[in-house]
């Protein structure tokens, strides 16, 4: 067994298990828009166009609906080949966090923080979908290994990919960029002016593929990120002051949700410990605390001053660099107890995420845990009931994500599917807590003035077809 400890295999046949147990799973939350129907378009239209119609067009580089669409066309067109598709990305995540801990630290330790990061609930709620989230990570850490094993091709390789699979990606590249400018200015003891180009070269070809897409782009549909036609342009819509400070308390919250006030509580009592003891950060602990601040600076502004951009998968990076930084601390600072003791306490919080679920009025992220799964199996039900009762779906109204052609979901060719909810207009509700978008009033209505006429689950997920009553 001890052999293990020195390799990622076994991360490896955790997210293999994982890969197996969700293969048939369908499209679910932001992956519809993102995965399903960029592929479905370059699948249909068998690669003949490069850019995509507006209506589905969210601003990044198509690669990953490309690259989804052309698995189809080699594996043919199946959940099963969707989910292996992010296979390698999972197995990038796991070999390169691997080799990460492993030079920042030791073999040994790389075990640890590999347990950390492949517990991550975030992660693990983007692992069982087809997540291009997914490709951003495993880019991500093959550009810290880049980065801190001096191995410039792998910082070239990873940043490239970053500035391609989105522009979230993007802009992980730039915070890395402005990192190791402040690493070169504040860490670095040898600094001469052709030594900062050869630090700053490698995020050249990522940066210019990057610029080159959006000139590309903003020339083709004369926009950036959205226009306001765009199905999510409501996100985009800037926030007044009143908005600002919610936006602040809601990111607030993000780092503590889900288990991760463990993490956030650990963090603390080893500012407290390091005080206590006069210890002395290394410069690895350093360089880590300084790539999270410039993470914060290019993440941030965005999130805190627009509407709808603070989703937990949108500081996914800013999230796993953040356990490497307290991974790092105990183990720099702790010895072999202490250091297991820390681990197992953020596991057990971070395994319990899972089982985090808001009341009826509060929204909560159902993509950043395994927590939405029992929700796939009550959605198949409905589907099954209204087939045999012959309820038809043009009078069943929902809300997001469950709302449009069923092909998009379960590649099932299916065009019909259910229409955005009016409480005035359809016969029946097709209800979960896992779905955000019924107002206060409108729950309100369907628990008190509306019949139940099929009921799903009660914790953490219910799920339930309302039927008007009749007067």
């Amino acid at each position: 067994m001890g052999r293990y400890l020195y390799s990622p295999i076994l991360f490896i046949l955790f997210f293999l298990g994982l890969t197996i147990w969700c293969q048939s799973n369908p499209f679910f939350w932001d992956t519809i828009q993102l995965s399903s129907k960029h592929a479905h378009w370059y699948f249909e239209q068998n690669f003949s166009q490069l850019l995509l119609p507006e209506n589905m067009d969210s601003g990044h580089p198509p690669l990953w609906g490309m690259y989804l669409a052309a698995c189809w066309k080699v594996f043919g067109q199946s959940l099963e080949v969707s989910h292996w598709a992010v296979f390698p990305f999972l197995l990038g995540i796991a070999w390169f966090g691997f080799k990460l801990g492993e030079v920042l630290i030791s073999r040994l330790h790389a075990f640890l923080l590999l347990v950390l990061i492949c517990l991550d609930p975030v992660l693990l709620g983007q692992a069982s979908l087809v997540s291009p989230d997914l490709a951003l990570l495993c880019f991500f850490l093959m550009a810290l290994n880049g980065f801190f094993r001096k191995n410039r091709w792998l910082l070239v390789l990873g940043i490239v990919g970053l500035c391609l699979i989105s522009m979230r990606g993007m802009m992980t590249a730039f915070g890395l960029f402005l990192f190791a400018i402040a690493d070169y200015f504040f860490i670095d003891q040898k600094r001469s002016f052709p030594k900062l180009i050869k630090i700053l070269l490698p995020y050249a070809p990522g940066g210019l593929l990057a610029l080159g897409f959006l000139i590309w782009h903003h020339q083709a549909s004369g926009w950036i990120g959205y226009h306001e036609d765009s199905p999510w342009a409501e996100s985009f819509s800037g926030v007044d002051l009143k908005g600002f400070f919610k936006n602040v308390a809601v990111i607030g919250w993000r780092f503590l949700d889900f288990g991760r006030v463990v993490l956030i509580g650990v963090a603390f009592w080893l500012i407290r410990y390091w005080w206590k003891r006069g210890k002395i950060p290394g410069k690895d602990l350093a360089r880590l605390a300084g790539l999270f601040i410039m993470l914060l600076v290019v993440s941030l502004p965005g999130m805190l001053l627009h509407v709808g951009l603070s989703g937990h998968r949108y500081l996914l990076p800013v999230f796993l660099v953040l356990t490497i930084l307290v991974w790092y601390a105990f183990c720099y600072w702790t010895d072999g107890y202490l250091q297991r003791r820390a681990t197992i306490l953020i596991a057990l919080a971070f395994l319990s995420a899972h089982f985090w679920v808001y009341p009826r009025h509060i929204s909560q992220q159902w993509d950043a845990s395994l927590g939405y799964l029992p929700y796939l199996e009550h959605r198949a039900k409905i589907i099954s009931y209204l087939d045999e009762t012959n309820i038809p779906y043009e009078s069943v109204g929902t809300v997001f994500p469950n709302v449009g052609p069923m092909k998009y979901r379960d590649l099932n060719e299916e065009e019909r599917g259910f229409e955005q909810a009016d409480l005035d207009k359809h016969e029946f509700i097709f209800y979960s807590n896992i779905m955000n978008d019924f107002s206060d009033e409108e729950l309100e209505t369907l628990f008190d003035d509306w019949d139940l006429a099929y009921r799903l689950g009660n914790w953490p997920v219910e799920t339930m077809l309302f039927k008007r009553r009749e007067e």
